[in-house]
């Protein structure tokens, strides 16, 4: 029999919530993306977005999971059998992201253990060596033991209480580390930079960079909401709630501009690459050239370790809750099916690095293969489809119907007329430029 257990209140599903939100893609990606396409331009156009197309899209899949109580597969398909199809491929993105998501939250770990035996962390070279390393091996299998070990625990004593462990915790480091960091020489002219509206940063890919940060940034179409919706008691308001987890997200977003920004621009500056080399070859040699910069790449490494913790636990939760729903079996047995192949699977993203680093489809490695496919391509289908499914052809009285149950749904005509008009148009948008940017 599955245990699929719920949130305690709204404190725990809000915080719960916004910690899978929170995860690599604030700090590595939003800076960047914020910097290099417009400063103050793109964090207007991205607030606006993320308050009218991320709430119509996060209320879909929360409502879906509450209403139906069960995960994305049995969710879709208890509508509509043809719509199985839908839940099957919100699973194969999670299952995808898994296995190289705790390839990376491995090389944190890595880094975090190297700063605590003081060696050399802003060497160039350090990071491509360490990735193809048995080192890296041992990284991995630490933080997934260590998000095993918090889904096995179940909803309550496991995510819900880890969560609000490690999201204040998280939250009061970003807080630190920002001020600490605008208190370094020069640190004012990046945030001019950060947020200064740079008419030669505009084009007319700063919507669409916008959009897609939205996107990936609140777990949308990874079946995570979904199943975090199945555990919501039916006391709690849909809306108020994921007004709460968007603001959080967002917040934490800003904020990381506001920690990263001006450090890469005393250093270097203009813009710089987001993504590993930021967080792993850039940023420790800022740390090293900062006053007390041990300190703060420890602080900085723990602060980004438990985002990545918090947002592979929903993955994996996600996935195990799916296996659990199907199959009618027990978390812990889910949970198994789920990591012994994420093992192998990562196990080999990680020779990629190494003895088949020759392995290669449009100059990306095994691991870059597995992020565009998920990303780029499965999640913005899984978004279309289920926007149609639910505009056009379940309704949205369905969705409106469970939201007013816990209170009244201020946005009403607002989401409707997104659900079924707006989001598939703008999640088309995102896959023609995902596609068009192989």
């Amino acid at each position: 029999m599955s245990d699929r257990g719920k949130f305690n209140g709204k404190v725990g599903f809000i915080i719960a919530t916004a910690a899978s939100a929170v995860g690599l893609g604030n700090i590595w990606r939003f800076p960047t993306q914020a910097a290099g396409n417009g400063g103050g331009t793109f964090l207007l156009i991205y607030i606006v977005i993320v308050l009218v197309f991320g709430l119509a899209m996060l209320i879909t899949e929360i409502s879906l999971g509450r209403r139906t109580r069960k995960s994305p597969v049995e969710a879709y398909g208890s509508l509509d059998r043809r719509a199985r199809i839908i839940g099957v491929l919100s699973v194969l993105v999670p299952l995808l992201i898994f296995p190289y998501y705790c390839v990376i939250g491995g090389w944190l770990v890595g880094y975090q253990a190297g700063y605590l035996v003081g060696a050399d962390m802003a060497d160039p070279d350090l990071f491509g060596s360490f990735t193809a390393s048995w080192e890296a091996v041992v990284a991995f299998l630490v933080f997934i033991a260590a998000v095993a070990f918090v889904v096995y625990m179940g909803v309550t004593k496991g995510i819900e209480k880890s969560s609000m462990i490690f999201m204040p915790v998280f939250l009061v480091l970003l807080l630190v580390l920002t001020i600490y960091g605008l208190m370094q020489p020069g640190s004012m002219d990046g945030v001019m930079y950060y947020l200064s509206f740079d008419t030669d940063r505009l084009s007319f890919s700063t919507f669409p960079a916008a959009l897609g940060q939205a996107f990936f940034s609140l777990s949308i179409a990874m079946a995570i909401l979904i199943t975090y919706g199945s555990y919501m008691s039916r006391e709690e308001d849909i809306e108020k709630c994921t007004v709460s987890v968007i603001v959080i997200d967002t917040l934490v977003a800003i904020l990381a501009g506001f920690l990263i920004i001006p450090m890469a621009y005393s250093h270097f500056s203009g813009d710089i690459e987001g993504g590993a080399s930021l967080v792993f070859i850039t940023l420790p040699y800022i740390f090293a050239d900062m006053p007390g910069g041990i300190f703060v790449a420890n602080m900085f490494f723990i602060m980004l370790l438990f985002a990545a913790i918090t947002s592979a636990v929903s993955i994996l939760e996600a996935l195990s809750a799916s296996v659990m729903d199907s199959f009618r079996i027990s978390r812990r047995r889910a949970t198994t099916i789920i990591l012994l192949p994420s093992l192998a699977v990562g196990l080999i993203l990680i020779l990629g690095y190494g003895p088949l680093s020759f392995v290669e489809i449009a100059g990306k490695n095994l691991l870059d293969i597995f992020d565009y496919v998920s990303n780029n391509l499965l999640m913005p289908i899984v978004a279309f489809l289920s926007s149609v499914f639910i505009g056009h052809v379940v309704g949205t009285k369905f969705i409106s119907d469970e939201v007013e149950v816990s209170g009244r749904f201020v946005t009403k005509r607002l989401y409707s007329f997104m659900i079924r008009w707006v989001c598939p148009v703008l999640v088309a948008l995102i896959f023609v430029c995902n596609f068009i940017s192989i």
